[in-house]
């Protein structure tokens, strides 16, 4: 698998996150880091989907 299959792979997976799995995630995570990685993709995602939310008139 190329590097641009396994991104695109992440953001599928990243992207179905359910908002009740974020705390488990960041609980989890092994290193202070690792948290930091998880805080900043899920900061990601929600921007992404506020965004669609937004663009669609559905507030």
């Amino acid at each position: 698998m190329s590097k641009s299959e396994m991104l695109h792979n992440m953001y599928e997976e990243c992207m179905n996150i359910e908002l009740f799995e974020i705390s488990e995630l960041i609980k989890n995570a092994q290193s202070e880091g690792e948290k930091k990685f998880v805080n900043c993709v899920i900061d990601c995602i929600l921007q992404i989907k506020q965004k669609a939310v937004i663009d669609s008139n559905r507030f």
